[in-house]
């Protein structure tokens, strides 16, 4: 798990909780929870795609079987 999501889980946790003791008929509050829920979540989904963008990229060497390579000069 990522810093940034185990640092916002705790809250996410709470307003689903908030959300889930809200009734039925309190439907603008639940859709405003679930307006923050998402937007929390997607937030923390871009920072984890822009870390994983930022990491140096592990350059792996390409393999060719000795078949291929054997007919590339022709």
């Amino acid at each position: 798990m990522s810093y940034i999501r185990e640092q916002n889980n705790p809250l996410i946790q709470q307003l689903l909780q908030e959300h889930d003791r809200l009734g039925v008929d309190k439907q603008t509050e639940r859709q405003a929870l679930q307006r923050r829920i998402l937007f929390l979540m997607t937030t923390i989904k871009m920072h984890e795609l822009e870390d994983e963008r930022n990491q140096p990229v592990k350059k792996t060497r390409e393999k060719t079987s000795l078949w291929s390579s054997s007919f590339a000069s022709v």
